[in-house]
């Protein structure tokens, strides 16, 4: 059972490739809605869009903690914490998705990553 991230929430500049952390910030919506087709392994729909774009923070919390359950992260008074980082720094929580995901296997950022 793991027991932690792969990445730190604040390790945007260690990333040699800079690209996540861009789309981190100025599209979090796009890479949300890539994170979420990534980990449920299906096509984007309308919902996700509208859902992504509409409610960003509450997206991201709920992302956060599915990947938590899939990846067997501590979930254990998880939440809190993670609206907070999301408050703080949603982009920085984002890339750090993206990283994890990545480093799992998975490319959740799609044609961004290579």
């Amino acid at each position: 059972m793991a027991n932690d991230w792969e990445v730190g929430v604040f390790e945007c500049q260690k990333d040699l490739d800079l690209t996540v952390c861009c789309i981190s910030y100025f599209w979090p919506n796009l890479q949300l809605i890539q994170q979420r087709v990534t980990l449920d392994q299906r096509r984007c729909n309308v919902f996700d869009c509208l859902f992504s774009t509409c409610c960003l923070p509450c997206a991201t919390c709920l992302l956060r903690q599915d990947i938590r359950k899939k990846h067997e992260l501590p979930t254990e008074g998880t939440e809190i914490i993670d609206v907070l980082l999301v408050c703080y720094c949603t982009p920085c929580v984002l890339h750090q998705q993206t990283m994890h995901l990545e480093k799992k296997g998975l490319k959740p950022a799609g044609l961004f990553m290579a």
